[in-house]
């Protein structure tokens, strides 16, 4: 039988910090990528990532409230 495994997404290292572990999933507002913290601070985490060319004020301001929320 032949392996039907997803191939594994190259791993990427984000802002020096964060090793995401797959591939991003995208949402309604930005990606979504599971990463574990190189410091070992948080361990596994979900990676919230607007896109680059976001000049949204409304979409920025409610990225940066999100955290806040929680």
């Amino acid at each position: 039988m032949g392996d039907l495994a997803q191939p594994q997404a190259e791993r990427q290292t984000i802002d020096g910090r964060w090793a995401t572990v797959g591939r991003p999933v995208a949402g309604g507002m930005a990606s979504v990528v599971e990463a574990f913290d190189l410091d070992g601070e948080f361990g596994r985490v979900a990676l919230k990532l607007l896109p680059a060319a976001t000049d949204d004020r409304w979409r920025r301001a409610g990225f940066e409230r999100e955290p806040q929320a929680l």
